[in-house]
């Protein structure tokens, strides 16, 4: 992904999360197929999604502190963190430029809401070992 210094989005569209991603390889090119979840399961998490990678974007209060969690399928769980390759959490607007947190090998990550009160969530995972997971971004103390 390249930054994009001018300000604008690096999502064009909000999506509440993509599961389902296979990559495939096409003229050189990197195709993934996506498929937009718009179910919860328990604990207000975005799933069951499923693949190798997820992305939860949601609206935040600028200045305040939010975890981004990797869940299992159940929602309420934590994800096996040996399985996440990393989790990310970033601006809507300088993108993976200035990440505002994350590590690799973990299944939470906290992080200050940037001004403009967008923030997406971005977990990779180390393999799609089949089984689904959910991804949620709450205040840290409702966490």
């Amino acid at each position: 992904m390249r930054c994009i210094s001018n300000g604008l989005p690096f999502f064009a569209v909000a999506v509440a999360a993509v599961a389902g991603a296979q990559a495939s390889s096409f003229s050189g090119l990197v195709k993934r197929q996506v498929a937009e979840v718009q179910t919860t399961i328990g604990c207000n998490a975005t799933g069951p999604l499923g693949g190798k990678w997820a992305v939860d974007v949601s609206p935040c209060i600028a200045g305040k502190t939010y975890t981004c969690e990797v869940t299992d399928s159940t929602g309420c769980g934590t994800y096996d963190s040996s399985n996440v390759e990393q989790l990310v959490a970033t601006s809507l607007v300088t993108g993976p430029c200035q990440p505002l947190g994350g590590a690799a090998s973990v299944s939470t990550t906290n992080f200050t809401c940037p001004q403009e009160a967008f923030a997406a969530c971005t977990v990779t995972l180390n393999e799609d070992n089949g089984v689904s997971f959910g991804l949620k971004i709450t205040a840290a103390s409702e966490s």
